[in-house]
């Protein structure tokens, strides 16, 4: 199935495999190159899982704000932001 999105992606891939759900990414890297943004990727307090593909354009203020809560990034993608964000507020962080 990843392999039919390859077109998506050529700077990598990942996948998360748990009981009945996986996921699967190709990975187009934009924010952060590093192998710090791979996906899929997950909440430090492992709760949250997440693959986008997508662009947040306020995500650095949404840092800032989690920042604040106390919550630490170890990349520079805006999908870690969307992981802590999830931690911290649940869905309704959307």
């Amino acid at each position: 199935m990843n392999d039919s999105l390859a077109h998506r992606g050529p700077d990598g891939e990942g996948y998360f495999i748990k009981e009945n759900i996986a996921l699967a990414h190709k990975r187009l890297a934009i924010l952060d190159t590093s192998t710090k943004g791979l996906q899929p990727m997950t909440s430090k307090n492992g709760n949250w899982v997440i693959t986008f593909n997508g662009c947040i354009y306020n995500y650095l203020e949404l840092k800032q704000e989690l920042k604040a809560k106390g919550h630490s990034f170890v990349s520079t993608t805006d999908t870690e932001v969307i992981v802590e964000g999830l931690e911290a507020y649940g869905p309704t962080f959307f």
